[in-house]
């Protein structure tokens, strides 16, 4: 995504917008699909335990202990994944980016 959006991210920043501000538009896009998945996933996970309720031996429906890390696994994954393209738009020069067009 901010490979596509170089060039936008580069007017932004020339005509005065800061790089921080950049940066969190691109981990607010990143983050929220994420938690959009875990939501969903979630939901989906909670009506498929209920189908699974019969071949589980020994092991709760709802394992709460399991569900959190995984839940924060997935959170530190996602925020591992946004850091990058957000450190990304950093590095780019908005007058590189004007004098390209």
């Amino acid at each position: 995504m901010v490979a596509q959006r170089t060039r936008e991210i580069g007017i932004r920043i020339a005509l005065g917008s800061t790089i921080q501000k950049a940066m969190i538009d691109v981990g607010r896009s990143g983050v929220g699909a994420s938690s959009l998945g875990l939501v969903l996933g979630l939901l989906l996970c909670a009506g498929a335990l209920r189908a699974l309720r019969s071949v589980l031996y020994g092991v709760s429906v709802y394992d709460l202990p399991t569900i959190v890390v995984v839940v924060l696994t997935l959170s530190i994954v996602t925020l591992l994944a946004t850091t990058a393209p957000a450190l990304r738009v950093a590095r780019i020069d908005p007058a590189k980016t004007l004098r390209e067009e």
